[in-house]
């Protein structure tokens, strides 16, 4: 019997990270994009914070989302580039304001915290929604959030039932706190919970139409 020798991860991600450094050196933004994550990572190769940002920023200036918002973590966290908050949030808005549902949820957070911004709920809550129309599951955690403690919405947990119910599909922290809430939800709520649920599901599934 043939004993079959361990697969190097890196050795097995090779064949792919070549291929999109061919891409990404004749200019393709999500080959670049994706060359980073193998830096990022160390996937077919060793692993380089500082090239993973290059390829990045490299991407993001070609107008990627993606890119953009991912750079935005690196300044934000100092991972390959030195330590930006300004930049952070410059980059975070381009990937935002182009509807990138995982960006939009992050300037959200950047609103409500007042980090690298002034302290803004009713802006936390514009970009919760905008990402949560897309059915980011974080973005509807936030929203569920804000309007089980009245922050920059009135209180009202039948709108957090319908938010936390959508998210809890993929979301540890929102089937959490759905189910503290069920504990002591009125009847009342919760029907009207389950009557929102469906229509952001609705609303969700509309707004992916649209962009597919």
């Amino acid at each position: 019997m043939v004993a079959l020798e361990p697969v190097d991860e890196a050795d097995a991600a090779a064949p792919q990270f070549v291929e999109q450094r061919v891409k990404a050196e004749a200019g393709d933004p999500v080959a670049r994009f994706k060359l980073a994550g193998f830096y990022a990572r160390g996937e077919g190769v060793a692993q380089d914070l500082v090239e993973a940002a290059r390829w990045l920023a490299l991407a993001a200036e070609q107008g990627y989302a993606p890119a953009q918002n991912n750079l935005a973590v690196c300044y934000s966290t100092g991972a390959g580039v030195p330590k930006d908050q300004a930049k952070a949030i410059e980059w975070i808005c381009k990937s935002a304001e182009q509807g990138y549902a995982r960006a939009q949820c992050y300037l959200g957070l950047s609103y409500a915290k007042g980090e690298g911004v002034p302290r803004d709920q009713a802006q936390a809550i514009d970009w919760f929604r905008k990402s949560a129309a897309q059915g980011f599951p974080d973005a509807l955690n936030h929203l569920g959030y804000c309007h089980s403690q009245g922050r920059g919405v009135p209180k009202d947990e039948a709108e957090a039932f319908a938010c936390w119910s959508v998210a809890a599909r993929s979301h540890e922290g929102a089937a959490r706190n759905l189910e503290l809430l069920e504990k002591k939800i009125s009847d009342q709520n919760r029907l009207r919970g389950g009557v929102r649920r469906d229509e952001l599901l609705r609303q969700i599934g509309a707004t992916k139409s649209k962009g597919s």
